[in-house]
């Protein structure tokens, strides 16, 4: 997935009920893979920060993946099949998700490439920074330390499908999918 167009001729009389598994295949992908809290999104904030390839960044990624284990996202599911990824080797993660045709076409979608982008500003935008930099001090009485937290967490939260898209996208390809089991009323 997804499904060429020349692929798409060349299944004769199936090729449109393919194209719509396809595309709905790619519409969950796209609106559950980046949810607050997914495996995907802690990676890809990681990678916007720059955390992703220390040891802690590394360790948190691969937690979060193994216990994960019905992701959304392409990426972690090209992870997860590659056991030296699984053991917490991050070169092995890179060339696992670098030769998985799915995880490539979802990281080069357009929607995704956007929310990437958006991460990347959130995480770099003046209240996320200024959260980061006086990480460790205890914040004062009069300090606006809490509100600077929800400011980037609503920044942050921005560039992240919802649970309800995700929820109407794999609804839609349940439906469809339970459409096309033989002796299913069309």
């Amino acid at each position: 997935m997804p499904i060429s167009d020349a692929c798409v001729q060349l299944a004769g009389d199936e090729g449109p009920q393919l194209k719509r598994r396809s595309d709905l295949t790619v519409a969950v992908w796209r609106n559950c893979a980046l949810i607050p809290s997914s495996a995907e999104t802690i990676r890809q904030e990681l990678v916007a920060k720059g955390g992703a390839k220390t040891s802690v960044g590394q360790k948190m990624i691969g937690e979060m993946e193994r216990t994960e284990q019905h992701s959304d996202s392409p990426c972690v599911a090209a992870d997860l099949r590659d056991l030296d990824c699984v053991a917490g080797n991050a070169e092995a993660c890179e060339n696992a998700r670098n030769s998985d045709p799915a995880c490539i076409a979802w990281l080069n979608d357009s929607d995704t490439q956007q929310r990437l982008h958006c991460l990347s500003r959130a995480v770099h935008d003046q209240s996320c920074m200024a959260q980061q930099s006086g990480a460790g001090e205890a914040p004062s009485y009069f300090s606006d330390a809490p509100r600077e937290a929800e400011d980037c967490r609503h920044i942050e939260e921005a560039c992240l499908h919802t649970f309800d898209e995700c929820s109407s996208a794999k609804d839609a390809l349940d439906n469809f999918l339970k459409s096309q089991k033989p002796g299913a009323a069309r």
